[in-house]
């Protein structure tokens, strides 16, 4: 991308961005940023983890979990094999 491009995507994110501000800063500053603003985007599950067991429990394995998700246990999972274990919260 050029830095036009990145700027011109950050002002995306964040609308407040000033383009003569953020033509002061380097080309990989402005990369940094932008995938910094990328992963707030992201949504996060929030709360108790074990409450989204039934979710991810019903999810197909072809699937990947959300990132930032919490690990599937699969001590409530009926006989899946390929699901990742955790160590249970004790």
């Amino acid at each position: 991308m050029t830095k036009r491009q990145i700027i011109d995507e950050i002002m995306v994110f964040n609308r407040s961005a000033e383009p003569e501000f953020l033509s002061r800063f380097s080309d990989e500053e402005l990369s940094e940023y932008l995938e910094h603003l990328r992963v707030l985007r992201i949504p996060r599950l929030q709360g108790d983890p074990r409450r989204y067991d039934r979710y991810f429990q019903n999810c197909p394995p072809q699937r990947s979990r959300p990132v930032g998700s919490p690990e599937i246990r699969s001590d409530n999972v009926g006989g899946e094999g390929n699901l990742p274990a955790t160590a249970s919260a004790g």
